[in-house]
């Protein structure tokens, strides 16, 4: 829920590279490889944005791969705090080509960052989910505080807007009933 997502993205050191990876799938919704893949070149930092082209092949480590389909090339905007914690992280980072999650030494696989992510919701008494799952939140989230479905689509790179209502229906049933109590209000007050 909202709350244990807050906890969660308020909790994490992103000065450490798997809570940092966990910290962005956390609040962008982008999917392991394409967050693995991120070079300096994927991020503006005057205008706060995100760009995915590529994704990274952390499993068998043969370097950039295309995005898993077309709509998953995208520009995403992130709010001013995760601008400042990715050039803090990218600080000393020199070649703007490099995958900033394997700069130093190679990029962990999901299997850590799953392992990782277990922990740190166990210290904080917070249900466990998957890393895929932080993507399915920051999607359930948006969509509870009133972001589109189209806005969520685009930024979760789907290839059509029929898979985020498919794969979010009960969120969207929930928000239907609000939006019905709120109808009737309106006519109440007629």
């Amino acid at each position: 829920n909202y709350n244990d997502w807050r906890t969660l993205v308020n909790s994490l050191d992103t000065s450490d590279k798997q809570q940092m990876i966990i910290y962005l799938a956390a609040v962008t919704g982008l999917r392991f490889a394409e967050v693995v893949g991120l070079t300096l070149k994927s991020i503006d930092f005057g205008q706060s944005t995100l760009t995915v082209s590529q994704t990274w092949d952390y499993k068998y480590h043969t370097g950039f791969k295309p995005p898993k389909n077309k709509s998953s090339i995208r520009t995403i905007p992130i709010d001013a705090r995760t601008t400042q914690r990715l050039k803090v992280f990218t600080n000393n980072i020199q070649d703007n080509n490099e995958p900033i999650f394997a700069a130093a030494s190679p990029a962990p696989v999901s299997a850590e960052i799953n392992k990782t992510l277990t922990g740190i919701l166990e210290s904080l008494d917070l249900p466990r989910i998957t890393f895929h799952g932080l993507r399915h939140t920051h999607a359930s989230v948006l969509l509870y505080r009133g972001v589109s479905v189209l806005s969520v689509s685009k930024r979760l790179g789907h290839a059509n807007i029929t898979t985020t209502q498919s794969t979010y229906l009960h969120v969207i049933k929930e928000l239907e009933q609000l939006d019905n109590d709120k109808i009737i209000s309106v006519l109440n007050n007629l």
